[in-house]
């Protein structure tokens, strides 16, 4: 027997569900409405970050070409950074140099001053500390300034530099830098002949060294008198604890560490510099037109040169500087430049610091260099 409804109620049943069937209807529109709402959204989204991305691009490249502008300033208005010398093969000795850091070769100087085509940011900004730091200290030289203090002038340009570098660009500049002087209380009284080189270099980090370890470069000052050949290097001075200078900066030659001579002249638009390795110890001069290379290119190189070797850890530098304290001497100044977070370079010189005052000075010689 079929049910009959009355009325009223099939009435009421059909309303609710027409009711029912709207307000699905509803529904369904409005997550079609939240849907589109939040695409909206993520598209927004999206490009406020590509536009805030874009923003940061912009004031980057707005840096980074403004930083391009003040080397081009530089080299029309003082110096010739880029300038090759017209010393053959002094000039081949440096372009090689300038190649040997850049990611693809060339066959001019002027992308040195671009970062992008350099192995790596670490690189370009190492090889423009060198090269100002060069400018600087050459300047000194110009005064008459002497030997050591030219040395300082030098590493003191270094610091600025790199303090310049990280104000400019931060982190993406690539390095950081520290110094540290040796036996700075009885500097005074040290002679040149006594400490074996002016000035050691610490290079490491993995974009400079080309892994976790550090490279030591000995610098040896020397200046070029007012006549003769402005290359010519003079440098057979004695030595009070080993004969010549030579043979003591030849005798820091060891996997992971190089020594070599920077010669400065006021008759130069440069800062000349050659490995003492090749050089005669019991010779007296040496033209650096047939055997170096300009300053900048030869370190930058150096640093990132396999060849050398490398040391391992900071220990292992300390004890290295402590056993040669002990034979040939320490240089009054150590410059640590490090690429990446600069975890070595702290180390290194907070152990140099921390020993400072324990190290004994060698015994003080005769000769001047």
């Amino acid at each position: 027997m079929a049910i009959t409804w009355p009325f009223s109620l099939r009435s009421t049943l059909e309303s609710e569900r027409d009711s029912a069937a709207r307000l699905t209807g509803e529904i369904a529109q409005l997550k079609s409405r939240l849907q589109r709402t939040e695409a909206e959204r993520d598209l927004l989204r999206s490009g406020k970050l590509q536009s805030d991305q874009a923003e940061l691009d912009r004031g980057k490249a707005a840096r980074r070409q403004a930083f391009l502008d003040e080397w081009a300033s530089l080299e029309r208005c003082e110096l010739p950074h880029l300038e090759l010398p017209g010393y053959s093969p002094f000039a081949k000795r440096t372009f090689d140099g300038a190649q040997y850091l850049l990611e693809a070769p060339t066959s001019a100087m002027w992308p040195m001053l671009d970062p992008e085509r350099y192995k790596n940011r670490a690189t370009w900004a190492f090889y423009w500390l060198m090269t100002n730091a060069a400018r600087d200290a050459q300047a000194k030289a110009l005064d008459g300034t002497i030997e050591n203090a030219i040395t300082t002038a030098f590493s003191t340009a270094l610091k600025d530099w790199g303090h310049k570098y990280a104000q400019e660009f931060g982190n993406a500049a690539g390095i950081g830098l520290s110094t540290a002087l040796l036996f700075e209380h009885l500097k005074g009284n040290l002679q040149e002949a006594d400490t074996g080189a002016d000035m050691v270099m610490v290079v490491s980090g993995r974009d400079l060294v080309g892994n976790d370890g550090a490279r030591l470069i000995w610098v040896q000052a020397k200046r070029q008198g007012a006549v003769g050949d402005p290359l010519r290097l003079a440098y057979g001075q004695k030595n009070a604890r080993h004969g010549t200078q030579c043979a003591a900066l030849q005798r820091l030659n060891r996997e992971g560490s190089i020594g070599l001579y920077v010669l400065y002249s006021n008759r130069l638009p440069l800062v000349a510099a050659a490995y003492a390795a090749p050089l005669n110890p019991a010779g007296e001069s040496v033209s650096l037109a047939n055997e170096g290379a300009r300053l900048q290119e030869l370190i930058t190189a150096t640093a990132q040169s396999k060849s050398i070797g490398q040391f391992g850890s900071p220990q292992e530098v300390l004890s290295f500087l402590e056993s040669v304290a002990k034979g040939d001497g320490l240089p009054l100044q150590v410059v640590a430049v490090e690429s990446g977070e600069g975890t070595f370079r702290d180390r290194l010189v907070s152990l140099i610091k921390s020993r400072n005052r324990e190290m004994k000075p060698p015994s003080r010689g005769h000769g001047r260099g």
